[in-house]
């Protein structure tokens, strides 16, 4: 009796959990009318965000979704094409640019409309300055001189040239054309204002030896060009001494002396005979190569000596050199294929050198990896006459069975 008490009220338990899930899955399950959106209206100007209205209807079906209609509020975005430009949306089509005004120094393109809502212009028209002409292109204006520069403008600093027109269109370039530079003025530099004249001048000798008592370096100046009333006629400067090594090299070099260290004989006997075979080197006039050698495989070139050099040169020398052979070879025709070779013979052509063989060997397999024979050809046949737009042209085939003959034909159209 016990166990179906418990047996009771534990079926008791599980319809009811059955139950609540029945009733959960019936309201996830409602099938709602789709929501209609209003357009989206942005919050400033014409784009960016904002929001939209909604309304969804109560089902035909009789299914309790939501009673009547639903209406809410939902965020949007309306895309802004380009930040701060009314008829971003608008495209238009380039055309070519008009040529140049020369009183404006601009030019200027009617765009026409490619793409884009109702409130677009048709046209639009865009204006950039002209590119400065250097002298090229078909409208270049050219000039010739037709003056010299004239006298310096002391109070303007200026100098004038006139130009006419050389070549180049008379509306668009004017017949006269004046430029001006700025000129220069002696005693006075680029911004106009003068020159700092040194009045004395002096002689450098340089600084002298290092003094060991005093540890002083003295230099002296004598006057050169000035006036002897204001300027004195000697300087005389003093340092201390940084180096002395260094100044006594420097010094020595400046007054030709040798403070370097004595070089060995060998670069010296060197250096003269460079010297020598420079100012009087062995010059000779090339001559002729002679046909090569068969046996030696060398030729032979014979030299003469130029007529303005030292007399201590021979008369003739001889080059000799490793020469090139110039072998050329008739290719003939593979032979059959045995024991897995087969082997071609050229022979030599006429006009080839006299060290060349007079024969050629070529070995090659004539057995594939499966087993079948290697397809070998014979030499290729003139094309033939033309025949419903086509020639063609055969070689023997020689090895490889009735699969190679698709190989052994060649056509082109005629």
């Amino acid at each position: 009796m016990q166990y179906s008490v418990v047996h009771v009220l534990i079926c008791l338990c599980i319809l009811g959990v059955n139950f609540s899930l029945a009733g959960k899955r019936g309201k996830k399950g409602r099938k709602c009318g789709p929501w209609v959106f209003e357009p989206c209206i942005p919050k400033n100007g014409i784009c960016g965000k904002g929001f939209k209205n909604g309304t969804r209807m109560a089902p035909s079906d009789g299914s309790k979704c939501h009673a009547g209609t639903k209406t809410k509020k939902f965020r949007c975005n309306v895309p802004c094409a380009v930040t701060n430009h009314a008829d971003a949306r608008c495209k238009y089509k380039k055309r070519q640019w008009t040529a140049c005004d020369l009183a404006t120094m601009s030019m200027n393109n009617t765009m026409i409309l490619k793409k884009g809502p109702a409130n677009c212009p048709s046209t639009k028209t865009i204006i950039k300055k002209c590119k400065k002409n250097r002298g090229k292109g078909i409208n270049a204006c050219k000039y010739r001189k037709t003056s010299m520069w004239s006298k310096c403008n002391v109070k303007r600093n200026v100098k004038k040239m006139t130009l006419t027109l050389k070549k180049g269109d008379i509306t668009k370039c004017p017949r006269v054309k004046i430029i001006s530079k700025k000129c220069k003025i002696k005693g006075k530099n680029k911004f106009g204002k003068a020159k700092k004249k040194k009045d004395c001048k002096y002689t450098n000798s340089g600084w002298s030896l290092c003094d060991n008592t005093s540890g002083l370096q003295i230099k002296e100046l004598t006057l050169v060009t000035g006036d002897h009333t204001k300027c004195s006629a000697n300087k005389t400067f003093t340092r201390k001494c940084k180096n002395e090594e260094i100044h006594l090299i420097h010094n020595f070099m400046k007054l030709g002396k040798q403070c370097k260290k004595p070089k060995p004989a060998w670069r010296i006997r060197k250096r003269k005979r460079k010297r020598l075979n420079r100012h009087y080197g062995c010059r000779y006039l090339r001559g002729v190569w002679s046909e090569c050698n068969a046996t030696s495989l060398t030729k032979r070139r014979t030299d003469t000596l130029n007529h303005n050099v030292a007399a201590t040169c021979q008369p003739t020398r001889i080059i000799t050199k490793s020469c090139k052979l110039k072998c050329r070879y008739e290719p003939g025709s593979w032979s059959e294929c045995t024991e897995g070779k087969k082997t071609r013979v050229m022979t030599l052509r006429a006009g080839s050198s006299a060290g060349c063989t007079t024969e050629k060997k070529i070995h090659r397999k004539c057995k594939v990896k499966l087993g079948a024979s290697r397809c070998s050809f014979g030499r290729w046949g003139d094309f033939g006459a033309c025949q419903n737009g086509v020639q063609k042209k055969t070689r023997q085939v020689l090895s490889g069975g009735y699969r190679c003959q698709r190989k052994a034909v060649k056509t082109k159209q005629c």
